[in-house]
């Protein structure tokens, strides 16, 4: 039989129980350390000939809904409108899904003549302003 440990006296034996560990140290930073770092580099923006061979779902989820659509089996159109160039995307049947087979960038503003063709960094260009999450509203 113990006995218990006199006032003011410690017990003679001590239980085996563990102290909680406090809260983990966080590490320093350096603000001027921070301040000096670079964001991560953003992905390469999509080219339009990624459209290519797309099916149509796959279409709307990068691109969003067109503005114009139109369907003549086998066929179908759809056409994204910009401030200044309209696409418009070739979609042929393949089996049960359309696939994007054909791109067409034409001009749409002051100055230019409406329905002019256009290709190379223009039509990037265009394709830049049309793709969901840049700065251009379609009209």
């Amino acid at each position: 039989m113990t006995r218990p440990a006199a006032p003011g006296r410690p017990e003679a034996k001590r239980s085996a129980v563990q102290e909680e560990p406090g809260p983990p140290e966080e590490p320093s930073v350096d603000p001027a350390a921070v301040a000096k770092t670079k964001p991560s580099p953003r992905p390469p923006p999509i080219k339009a000939v990624a459209l290519m061979g797309l099916a149509h779902q796959e279409l709307a989820r990068v691109m969003g809904v067109p503005g114009f659509k139109r369907v003549d089996d086998p066929a179908a159109l759809w056409q994204y409108r910009g401030a200044r160039c309209i696409l418009n995307v070739y979609l042929y049947a393949d089996g049960p899904v359309y696939r994007v087979t054909h791109l067409e960038f034409r001009r749409n503003g002051k100055g230019i003549p409406t329905g002019a063709s256009i290709n190379g960094k223009d039509a990037e260009r265009c394709f830049s302003t049309l793709v969901p999450g840049t700065t251009e509203q379609r009209g």
